[in-house]
């Protein structure tokens, strides 16, 4: 669905809004300017009919109720009759710059930027777990700023009665549970979900609907718990954040992680020796550039050499290789020198 760009315009009576930050099903974000306190928020403007009331005032009502460090906190919402009496559900929210975990893979995140961000992340779901399940974590809603904050409510649901801000939900990151006919969602389905999200990152999937439509009988795979099997890791994932993601996203629930925050404790066991960065097209680094893994041209192909303080590691170069060869073979390094 297009809605008309609201850009420069004042809504709400005190909202002057600069620029979209980002759409969805129901509505848009926008970098706003409150003119009466003089503070800059997310506003999010969402189109309503009478019979939608009660459902976004409870997306509102469930971001406020779950306040934490690491979710994004509610300012106010109202509702607000533009002219020609369209109406609008304005939800107020911190404005949190720095973009979100799906801009960071595009940029190839790191694991050692990674792994904080989740364990955060973490942290506020195991926050809202006895009041609200999420329903749609992903890396779209994940930001990266004050350490990582978990964004976007609009479709959570009260844990208590299964009350919900709408019944649709995000088709493309569901547990093998939510897709029985009882189409289940708790904890356990939180859990699977932030389990994918890790997964995407660290495979860096920057267009996870194409990644999914190149699997065969994909809809089956997800509902019988066999997408990770298809999807495979890439070679920079050390095994130990592998067998933690596999265990996050089991296709049996009482396999997976009880809690949150037992999720996040696995991640919090794993130590960063190396934060490898890619630096330029053919280099990585480690923090502060003392190490480096570097793609070179030969008379042969390609050769791959690991750099500590300038001088080659002999024991880690490999020469003759296709380039395609040699990125798989300094992410294999990465993989096995990550972690302690």
């Amino acid at each position: 669905m297009t809605r008309a760009d609201l850009s420069g315009a004042t809504v709400g009576g005190h909202f002057r809004l600069s620029n979209r930050l980002g759409s969805g099903h129901f509505g848009d974000v926008y970098l706003c300017d409150h003119t009466l306190l003089g503070h800059r928020s997310a506003l999010k403007v969402i189109p309503v009919k009478a019979s939608d009331t009660d459902a976004l005032a409870l997306e509102a009502k469930l971001l406020n109720l779950s306040t934490h460090p690491h979710i994004v906190k509610v300012r106010s919402a109202g509702y607000w009759t533009a002219a020609g009496s369209r109406d609008y559900f304005l939800i107020e929210m911190e404005y949190v710059p720095g973009g979100s975990l799906q801009d960071a893979i595009a940029r190839e995140i790191s694991i050692g930027e990674l792994l904080p961000l989740m364990k955060n992340v973490l942290f506020a779901l195991d926050h809202a777990h006895p009041d609200v399940i999420h329903r749609d974590v992903k890396p779209a809603n994940i930001l990266l700023g004050g350490g990582g904050k978990l964004s976007d409510f609009g479709i959570a649901m009260v844990s208590a009665t299964g009350a919900s801000a709408s019944k649709l939900h995000y088709n493309l990151n569901l547990a093998p549970e939510c897709l029985s006919p009882t189409k289940t969602f708790n904890v356990a389905t939180d859990i699977f979900a932030a389990g994918l999200a890790l997964l995407r990152s660290l495979n860096l999937i920057a267009d996870w609907r194409a990644t999914l439509n190149s699997v065969p009988s994909v809809r089956a795979k997800m509902a019988q718990g066999a997408l990770l099997k298809e999807l495979r890791f890439h070679p920079r994932v050390p095994p130990a954040l592998v067998r933690v993601v596999r265990r996050a996203c089991a296709s049996d629930p009482a396999k997976r992680y009880a809690t949150a925050s037992d999720f996040r404790d696995a991640l919090e066991a794993l130590k960063v020796e190396r934060d490898w960065r890619r630096a330029g097209a053919d280099l990585w680094e480690s923090e502060g550039g003392a190490e480096q893994l570097v793609i070179a041209a030969t008379k042969s192909g390609y050769a791959a050499d690991y750099l500590r303080k300038r001088r080659r590691k002999s024991a880690f170069h490999k020469d003759g290789l296709s380039r395609e060869a040699a990125e798989r073979y300094v992410y294999e390094v990465i993989a096995a020198t990550t972690l302690r």
